[in-house]
């Protein structure tokens, strides 16, 4: 949670924000947010075992709005775990990839509206993908066998504006008020509170 100019988790891993990341206060929602501009981004490493305790159940969980939904751009990726976020000509999708070699695909995704702060859940119970946005459920799609990972990497990341800082999708007029990643799944009610 950015709101009050903070880059720590809840578990004490500190952001790395890439310049020109900046921390700025947005108008509309009255707190703090991480800037995007196309060429920086916000990331996290963790220990392997932080990602593969979310392999076959988790919630991402995120604050944001983005001012152009034209080019491609991901607004946040679990690198090494096949998991994102991305938005283009105007759809949010939720990107998952299974173990087994599936290749990383759509699972669910829905419209959206620039300049608008909208909050995402995406879950996964290890059958079913369900993307919500500001509460409703808007895609779910049967996904069995949990999430892919590369257990050949010393660490997992977890990048804010992009899948990292060479690749050309990074997200361009965008801001991040929160993200969470937890084990387990959010419930609709929850999602909907």
């Amino acid at each position: 949670d950015y709101s009050y100019g903070d880059v720590t988790d809840f578990k004490g891993h500190a952001g790395k924000l890439a310049a020109p990341t900046k921390l700025v206060t947005d108008e509309t929602i009255g707190k703090m947010a991480a800037s995007f501009g196309g060429m920086n981004v916000v990331s996290y490493d963790f220990a392997p075992e932080d990602i593969d305790d979310i392999r076959h159940a988790f919630t991402l969980e995120t604050y944001f709005k983005i001012t152009d939904t034209e080019p491609y751009q991901q607004i946040l990726s679990i690198k090494d775990a096949y998991v994102s976020l991305g938005v283009e000509d105007g759809v949010l999708s939720a990107f998952a990839e299974l173990a087994g070699g599936v290749d990383s695909h759509s699972v669910c995704h829905t419209s959206i509206e620039e300049n608008e702060w909208i909050h995402v859940i995406f879950t996964y119970d290890n059958k079913k993908a369900r993307l919500y946005v500001n509460g409703e459920l808007t895609g779910e799609e049967r996904y069995p066998g949990g999430l892919k990972t590369d257990i050949d990497t010393s660490y997992k990341k977890i990048t804010l504006g992009g899948y990292d800082m060479t690749s050309d999708n990074l997200a361009k007029g965008s801001m991040i008020n929160m993200f969470s990643l937890s084990q387990g799944v959010m419930s609709a009610e929850q999602a909907k509170a």
